[in-house]
């Protein structure tokens, strides 16, 4: 009789590992940081897609234009948590929305109970699941993975801490402070 019916054998190649350093498709990011297209800096985007080979993300902006930029060019707009704020400490367990990433400042600002303020790192918990960069590692161990981009798999409150997966094989705990979206 004729065979296996409907099996294609071209298509049964390895299937792709999961790749916890890529932003997902469709996420709301804010473009900054452009120096030669400056006009863009500021104007809200969604992903379309990672293009591994040239590092980049395509973007497309709220007009319809579509760029290509670096991941250290835009700031994803991530739901958050307030914690351990104490000049205002009302907005602990508020949440809150990260629309900029100052990197003058090293502050994230976030649109939270009606108003846009200007937290630290360690006073904002970013949701399981979003990817992320490690900055600031200082010991010999750590600093290897500064610039890495991996995924939060659990936030460790008590301890102030994200567990992220960098890899199919490594695991990191990493403090509230050393991480940027």
């Amino acid at each position: 009789m004729g065979g296996m019916g409907g099996m294609r054998m071209g298509g049964m190649g390895a299937m792709r590992p999961k790749r916890y350093d890529v932003i997902p498709n469709k996420t709301h990011v804010v473009v900054k940081g452009l120096h030669t297209a400056p006009q863009h800096n500021g104007k809200s985007a969604r992903i379309v897609e990672f293009d591994a080979h040239a590092g980049r993300y395509n973007v497309q902006l709220e007009d319809g234009v579509v760029v290509a930029l670096k991941p250290t060019n835009m700031t994803q707009c991530a739901t958050v948590h307030v914690v351990a704020l104490n000049t205002a400490p009302h907005l602990n367990g508020q949440q809150g929305t990260i629309t900029h990433f100052d990197d003058n400042s090293g502050r994230y600002n976030v649109q939270v109970a009606g108003k846009l303020v200007a937290l630290q790192p360690a006073n904002v918990v970013l949701p399981q699941g979003t990817c992320a960069r490690v900055v600031g590692l200082t010991s010999t161990g750590g600093s290897q993975y500064n610039g890495k981009w991996g995924q939060i798999m659990d936030v460790d409150l008590g301890a102030s801490r994200y567990n992220m997966q960098l890899d199919a094989e490594k695991q990191l705990k990493v403090k509230f402070e050393n991480v940027r979206v």
